[in-house]
Parts: structure tokens; C-alpha cells; sequence
């Protein structure tokens, strides 16, 4: 899967992942491999994007995220890599 993460500035992080957890409104959700098709909307929370050896952490307050086709896209306004 390929994750993009994004505000209105820039590409904050893009690359393949593994599993991306993610804060919905509802509670955190992971998002693996081969996932229905969705659109979400995020809360504050954290974003944990695992890799084959890393763990990506970034703390979020609030957005989107979209998932079709392997793609995640996770929209944000404010974001900061822990």
C-alpha cells in the first residue's frame, strides 16, 4: 500500500506501508492490504504508519482519510512527526 499524508502546504510523508492505524471519530481503525473502499473522517489523535522495520508516529488534530486501491490518502491541517 502507498500512504500519502497531506496538508494544505505540502506532501507531509509518502511511502509503502504495511498497516496504518488511524484515529476515526468512532475510535482508531487500522487500514491493511487490500482494504474496502472508504472515506473517513479523523479526530485528534495519533497516525501510526508501520513499515517492515519502522513505526512512523505523527500526531494529528483532526482531517480525512481516503483509501482506494491500496492508496491512503490522509488529508490534515495540522500534523507533527514524533
Amino acid at each position: 500500500m502507498i500512504v500519502y499524508i497531506i496538508t494544505p502546504e505540502k506532501i507531509v510523508y509518502n511511502g509503502d506501508t504495511y498497516c496504518v492505524i488511524v484515529p476515526g471519530i468512532m475510535g482508531y481503525f487500522q487500514i491493511f492490504n487490500n482494504h474496502d473502499s472508504i472515506l473517513s473522517i479523523l479526530d485528534s489523535g495519533i497516525i501510526k504508519i508501520i513499515q517492515k522495520k519502522n513505526i512512523l508516529l505523527f500526531k494529528i488534530n483532526g482531517g480525512l482519510v481516503e483509501v482506494n486501491n491500496n492508496i491512503i490518502n490522509i488529508m490534515v491541517c495540522d500534523i507533527e512527526k514524533l
